[in-house]
């Protein structure tokens, strides 16, 4: 089950980046005027255009070449601003996966009219995808958004900055002696309106053989990177996907290992308050309800954990 549990983790990180789609690196930076996010609906939209960012009116704002854009949406799927970033690499030495190391990157904020807000730059070693990635915060705001320092393969520890470069916390995971032992190293961060939550694995070749070479853990923080406590030691955490208005939602879902080895997981809001503790399952969530698995009941149920819709998980035949 343990094994079970750490590959259910792993499996949660990786849909975490897809979802999410954090990457960037920071620094410092000088700050500009922002344009008025209130007037969005009169500017025209932003498209990707192969490796660039395009206007539907047909203005190229960032044509295709070597660096990554990425258009930032905010919970409401509002166009907010869109992130370049350039990678430096040094070609003399390689990462994990064979690959060019990764040295550093420039980091660039711009409006959604192609107007520049931050420029940012960091030193980080490690996997491009792997070792720095920018979480956009949900209302927006650049003063929320975070970045993800994943050191843990260097120096052993994770850290967080804000979008000015400024370091907000430092996580020390391993002690100097334990790094050489881990040959992969992920974390993901989950950016909510008032606390961040990191999860971290770490992996040796030989972590699909044997579960001891495997390790994890996460981490709750307020905003401002003072530690939280949470209400079980939780196993993975996501963000949870409102299907009516095809955006994530306020609500978070995290799982941890009950008394009897079994996967349990709890609703969380924006603030981290556990809203419904000890469900079974947790599958699709629309207009402030979820469809939900307690005990040997499932149906519809609320935010507030009120049941909907009741019924006896073994309703039909075949279960």
């Amino acid at each position: 089950m343990e094994r079970e549990f750490a590959n259910g983790k792993k499996m949660a990180y990786l849909l975490g980046l897809v979802l999410l789609l954090g990457l960037g690196l920071a620094g410092c930076a000088e700050d500009k005027p922002a344009a008025d996010l209130g007037n969005q609906a009169e500017r025209p939209a932003l498209l990707y255009y192969y490796d660039g960012v395009i206007t539907t009116e047909g203005d190229l704002l960032f044509p295709p070449g070597e660096n990554e854009y990425q258009i930032l949406l905010d919970t409401q799927n509002r166009q907010r601003y869109v992130l370049e970033t350039e990678n430096h690499f040094d070609p003399e030495r390689q990462n994990s996966y064979g690959e060019a190391l990764l040295l550093g990157c420039t980091f660039r904020i711009y409006d959604v009219q192609g107007g520049l807000q931050k420029e940012l730059a960091v030193q980080a070693e490690g996997n491009v995808n792997d070792t720095v990635n920018f979480y956009f915060a949900a209302d927006g705001s650049l003063e929320k958004s975070r970045i993800l320092v994943n050191r843990l393969l260097t120096e052993g520890s994770l850290q967080v900055l804000d979008c000015d470069g400024n370091l907000l916390l430092t996580e020390q995971v391993l002690q100097p002696a334990e790094i050489s032992q881990w040959q992969q190293g992920y974390a993901n961060l989950t950016l909510a309106d008032n606390f961040m939550n990191i999860v971290y694995d770490l992996y040796n070749y030989n972590a699909y053989s044997d579960e001891n070479n495997m390790q994890g853990g996460n981490f709750f923080y307020d905003l401002s990177g003072q530690p939280l406590e949470s209400a079980h030691k939780y196993g993975y955490f996501y963000n949870v996907y409102d299907e009516y208005n095809n955006c994530v939602s306020d609500y978070y879902v995290a799982a941890y290992e009950g008394p009897q080895g079994q996967f349990l997981y709890d609703v969380l809001d924006s603030n981290g308050q556990v809203l419904i503790s000890g469900l079974n399952l947790v599958e699709h969530f629309s207009d402030s309800v979820f469809v939900v698995q307690q005990g040997f009941n499932r149906g519809l149920m609320d935010a507030q954990g009120n049941w909907i819709y009741q019924e006896s998980q073994f309703a039909d035949l075949e279960d």
